[in-house]
Parts: structure tokens; C-alpha cells; sequence
């Protein structure tokens, strides 16, 4: 299966004419420069996630009696897994006692009300939980929620919500992890607005046959600090199954009014991380209620992608612009797979990019230079690097400036 990345672009580099790789995959992270991204933000009113088969809550008053019937997910369709840590490490007695955790529960929300049951909470030191081989669960779609009690029961932290929708003939379901955070440390969580999003695979909405065949599972919202470039510490907002194609916590409010980076993230089994997006910047401040995130594409196909930046300057400092701004009006460039050139071109017009579509696997090397409007060959550089394995690679290319 080949591993999906997305139709974004992040750009770093650790020095002059190399290209560094950005994207991340199997939970593995490389930091750079990063560009400043495109800002989208957006507010207004969508259509709901479709209701649960069992949300059901209702109290009526006739002829002077009331009837009430409450929403339960618990049944025997299904068994159900799950697991967290406290600060990034494994819970333990010490750890949950320090962050004031006694508990560890899964709440299940019908609309924005919600619901506590004694099965779905944990000692916290547990660190997991598996009610395999029994099922608990009815089979139906459900939005879920880790929280964390203390020694009183009072709520004291929130894990992501997760939009859960099993049906037959499934008799498993494994929850994404949590990690609650003690000690004041970032925390987007909050009640002053909903949080929506969309995804393509291969530019198609998210359905169960495009995720299956990219390996996608499950997409997550995270949000970043918004100096947090590195994305060291992201909080996974909300999840929902690939095959759903959005994100989507309406009624309930998540986040807290502040300003972020978000990304999605495509967890593939096990929650493996496959892809996620570049960050893009969201502030959000009163009276908004609803933010509705840009939408992303995970894509199959091999693409090469290379961003190019050109030299302004003469001389060891590298001070890089635009064609524009560095005064390129045409193009060179050569790709090559070792010693084979597969793809290039001479005297065209400066771009701020190179699309290589449906490339093979491999370590790619692309000369490039560039001239100026009266035919001086003042930038020359040869990238190396340029790993293709799956999806969408995307690098930075610097060009030195040589004469002029």
C-alpha cells in the first residue's frame, strides 16, 4: 500500500542549494523554516453530522404524566478499546496522582449533551483499557470524548472528540489514544467555538473506498501553538473515520479563542501517522462561534514537487527571493534519477515551482539555472536529496547567484 501525504506544502531548508524533506510520516517529524502558509478562516452555518441510531432523548408531558427515555450506546454488538497517557508518558500512580487525575472515562454526547456511564470509567493509573471478549456497545455512530476526573469526580481535562460509527460486521473497535496535560501548558480546549472540516483522497470527499485504498482510517483537527513551528506539541481537537469525508462538532463548542496553527493529520492502523497537512494560521476571538477549517486532499499518486527560491546577492550570504525579486526571467532545469535525465527543460519562463507528476520511486537530483531578461546565466545550483517514496514530496530548492 503506498503511503499517503498530502496535496500541501511546508518548506524548510538546513542550507544553501540543498533541498530538505518537510513531510511527515509513521509518526516521524523533520523541522525546517517553514513558509508562512495561506490564512482561511471562515464562518458559517453547515448542515449537522447525521444523529446517532440511538439518540433519543425525550421528555414529554401528556394528560398529566411524564415519559422519559434517555440515550444509551451500550449493547452487544461490539467490544471496545482504548488507552492515554499523562504529560506524554505512560500513566501511572505517580504521574496521574501528580497531574490530579484520579479517573479516566469516555463520555458519548447525544447532540451537546453528555452522557457518563460506569463502564467506560478507568482508574487512571490504569493507562488502558479492553472489554474484549465481551461487546458493550450497540452498533450505531457515536461522538465520543476522553475526560479526566479528579478525586471528587469534577472534570479537570478533555481528550479529542471522536466521531465513532461501527456497523456489522465489525465486532471490534479500538479508540484513538489520549494524552492529557498537566502544569498550564497548551491547551486549546475550551467552550467558545465549534470546529468543522473537510478532506479529499485524491480529490474525491472522503468515502470508504478512497480511505481503504490510501490506508487511511482516520483523519484528525489538531491545533498547534501558534509559535509552535516545529509542531511539538499539537492537540488532536477532533477525529471522525476517514470514510465520513469532514469533521464536524456541532453543537458543542471545543475550542477556546485564541490564535493556532491546524493541520490534519491521516492516522492509518493502529493510528499510525501516514500524513499531515501544513500548518495553517486560524484566530479566532468573540463573537465567533463556528471556525471552519481549510480543506485538505490526501493524495496516492507519486508528485515531486520542488519550490524555488533564487539567490539576490553575490558572495557567501544567501539572501533568496522570487524570479521577481531576484531578477530571473528564464529557466533551466534537468531532473535526474542517477544517471538518467527524466524530465527538463531549457529557456522558459521563471516559475516558483516544478511538478513532477506520476515519478518512480528514488533519490532525484535537479539541476537548475536561471538568467536574466538579457541572457546572463547568473544562478546555478544542483538539489539533491529529492527522495521520492509516496504521494505528494515536496521540497525547497535554493539557487545560488554566480555572476552579476
Amino acid at each position: 500500500m503506498r503511503e499517503p501525504t498530502l496535496d500541501v506544502i511546508l518548506l524548510a531548508h538546513d542550507g544553501r542549494s540543498r533541498a530538505v524533506n518537510i513531510h511527515r510520516r509513521a509518526g516521524v517529524e523533520t523541522t525546517g523554516r517553514e513558509s508562512a502558509g495561506r490564512k482561511h478562516f471562515e464562518q458559517r452555518e453547515e448542515t449537522t453530522m447525521r444523529k446517532t441510531w440511538y439518540v433519543l432523548p425525550v421528555l414529554a408531558a401528556m394528560a398529566g404524566c411524564t415519559v422519559e427515555v434517555t440515550f444509551d450506546p451500550r449493547g452487544t454488538d461490539f467490544s471496545v478499546a482504548g488507552s492515554w497517557t499523562v504529560n506524554g508518558a505512560p500513566a501511572t500512580a505517580a504521574s496521574c496522582s501528580a497531574a490530579g487525575i484520579a479517573e479516566v472515562g469516555i463520555v458519548f454526547y447525544d447532540g451537546g449533551r453528555p452522557y457518563r456511564f460506569s463502564e467506560f470509567v478507568f482508574p487512571c493509573e490504569d493507562g488502558s483499557f479492553d472489554t474484549r471478549p465481551r461487546p458493550v456497545l450497540a452498533y450505531g455512530r457515536y461522538t465520543t470524548q476522553w475526560v479526566a476526573y479528579d478525586a471528587r469526580g469534577v472534570e479537570v481535562g478533555t481528550g479529542p472528540m471522536l466521531l465513532l460509527d461501527v456497523s456489522p460486521p465489525i465486532t471490534h473497535a479500538d479508540l484513538a489514544p489520549a494524552n492529557f496535560v498537566s502544569g498550564g501548558g497548551f491547551n486549546p480546549r475550551g467552550t467558545d467555538f465549534e470546529i468543522t472540516g473537510e478532506w479529499n483522497v485524491d480529490g474525491t470527499p472522503g468515502n470508504a473506498t478512497n480511505c481503504a485504498a490510501a490506508g487511511i482510517q482516520t483523519v484528525a483537527v489538531v491545533f498547534y501553538d501558534q509559535s509552535d513551528t516545529g509542531r511539538t506539541g499539537g492537540v488532536v481537537m477532533g477525529m471522525a473515520p476517514c470514510s465520513a469525508g469532514k469533521f464536524d462538532s456541532m453543537p458543542m463548542r471545543i475550542g477556546r479563542y485564541g490564535s493556532y496553527l491546524t493541520t490534519y493529520r491521516a492516522l492509518g492502523s493502529g493510528g499510525a501517522i501516514l500524513a499531515e497537512t501544513n500548518p495553517l494560521p486560524l484566530t479566532v476571538s468573540a463573537p465567533t462561534t463556528r471556525a471552519m477549517l481549510a480543506p485538505a486532499n490526501f493524495t496516492t499518486r507519486r508528485v515531486l514537487e520542488v519550490n524555488v527560491r533564487w539567490d539576490t546577492v553575490v558572495g557567501p550570504t544567501m539572501a533568496d527571493g522570487t524570479c521577481a525579486e531576484a531578477g530571473v526571467a528564464r529557466m533551466s532545469y534537468q531532473l535526474r534519477l542517477g544517471s538518467a535525465t527524466v524530465a527538463g527543460q531549457n529557456g522558459v519562463a521563471c516559475a516558483p515551482s516544478l511538478r513532477f507528476e506520476d515519478v518512480d520511486p528514488g533519490d532525484y537530483a535537479l539541476y537548475i539555472e536561471g538568467e536574466t531578461a538579457a541572457g546572463a546565466k547568473n544562478w546555478m545550483a544542483t538539489c539533491t536529496g529529492l527522495v521520492v517514496e509516496a504521494g505528494v514530496e515536496s521540497y525547497n530548492c535554493f539557487v545560488d547567484k554566480v555572476g552579476g
